[in-house]
């Protein structure tokens, strides 16, 4: 409790009793050193909190005046990027945007790293209809060579199907086989497919852009890497471009992202956060969406499925390992379900519930109709092994 003479040196209490109440104040005294220290801390913890409560004013926003910005932010927003894909685009309003992270789910080879890279590839390409993109392929699991060669072997199967002649597999051109005319016995035909090689070469190389100004990175990220180690990546990468060039940084796949400091999130909780999935996956989740927002970045990361979601063929939403806080952060949830023929694949469907039984035989006459006549009827796809993929959209904000 304050007595007089803590009022009158807080200046609260007249010197003149007769201009106000109370008792007249005795002489004053010096302050003990517990009161001074007393006093001193008082004081310290009101400036802290005045500082506290000034940081968290930051932190609101009136509506109303959010409301008036909204018509300029409107106005000046760029334009999404196309992903290549227009059934995707039409998920995506438009294609992808700064901000946005969309999540891809399926079981181990189903066909995730190949819709991805084609999409990243896509946006860097060069196009009068938009601008062109720059793109980070951060990899946990695939080498640098083996990504560029999927994209080279993306080039061949469109240039030799222009020009009916023979495709091969993306191990031809993984393991060198087309480029040492070591495809077939037959020579002249392994000179075409090495000429075919080179041109699709070619094609990568004008879309990747070259080495002074490149518009296609492709990075790994090693076992312990985390979402501040890519985002300063991003940042390099960018710097070589003009600053409203569109960005998309692609992880394959987030589960094996650890989570970096942050704030409280350091020392020995951080390393419990990382030594249980269950607690690093939402962390490294979170702190990739803030990347998203706040660098201006659209984000395309994998996900792994779990061994129960590979035996049912579940959705999206429910067949992400690690967390369930992957459904809250992603912009879109997309799960891809794979199968040799378009039976199996609605039944994988139906048996998913991604669709009911009684649409069975409707879905499986729209994944007939939905394929290019060629699909079905072309011998080098039935060499290769045809694929059905349905891409099932199960969160979309």
């Amino acid at each position: 409790d304050l007595d007089d003479n803590d009022l009158l040196r807080a200046g609260q209490l007249p010197e003149d009793p007769a201009s106000g109440t109370g008792p007249a104040p005795g002489p004053a005294r010096e302050e003990t050193p517990d009161e001074r220290e007393t006093r001193e801390q008082r004081e310290a913890a009101a400036k802290a909190e005045a500082l506290l409560d000034a940081e968290e004013e930051k932190h609101l926003h009136a509506a109303t005046a959010i409301l008036t910005t909204l018509p300029k932010l409107w106005e000046s927003s760029p334009p999404p990027t196309s992903t290549g894909i227009a059934q995707l685009d039409r998920m995506l309003s438009g294609g992808l945007r700064a901000g946005n992270m969309v999540l891809i789910c399926a079981a181990a080879k189903g066909g995730k790293s190949t819709l991805v890279g084609s999409v990243a590839y896509d946006f860097a390409r060069p196009t009068d209809a938009a601008p062109r993109g720059l793109t980070i392929y951060a990899s946990c699991e695939m080498s640098r060579e083996e990504i560029v060669a999927l994209l080279s072997t993306r080039e061949l199967c469109a240039l030799t199907h222009e020009r009916r002649t023979p495709w091969r597999s993306h191990s031809a051109v993984l393991y060198g086989s087309a480029w040492r005319h070591e495809v077939t016995r037959d020579p002249a035909r392994n000179e075409a497919l090495h000429r075919i090689l080179v041109e699709a070469m070619e094609r990568v190389a004008s879309t990747v852009g070259p080495a002074d100004e490149p518009h296609v990175f492709i990075t790994r990220a090693l076992p312990g890497t985390t979402p501040w180690d890519l985002r300063r990546r991003v940042r390099i990468a960018r710097a070589r471009l003009p600053a409203d060039t569109p960005v998309l940084l692609v992880v394959d796949p987030l589960q094996r992202l650890y989570a970096g400091a942050q704030g409280v999130l350091s020392g020995r909780v951080l390393e419990r956060a990382n030594s249980e999935e269950s607690e690093r996956i939402p962390r490294v989740a979170e702190q990739l969406k803030m990347i998203a927002d706040e660098d201006g970045v659209a984000l395309m990361c994998l996900s792994d499925t779990t061994k129960e979601s590979v035996r049912s063929g579940s959705g999206s939403s429910a067949g992400m390992r690690g967390s369930y806080m992957l459904n809250h952060v992603a912009t879109t949830l997309l799960g891809l379900h794979a199968a040799p023929d378009a039976a199996k694949l609605a039944a994988r469907l139906v048996e998913g519930g991604v669709a009911d039984k009684s649409e069975k035989d409707a879905l499986e006459q729209r994944l007939i109709d939905s394929v290019p006549p060629w699909f079905e009827r072309d011998t080098a796809v039935s060499e290769l092994g045809r694929r059905y993929v349905f891409v099932d959209c199960s969160g979309n904000r």
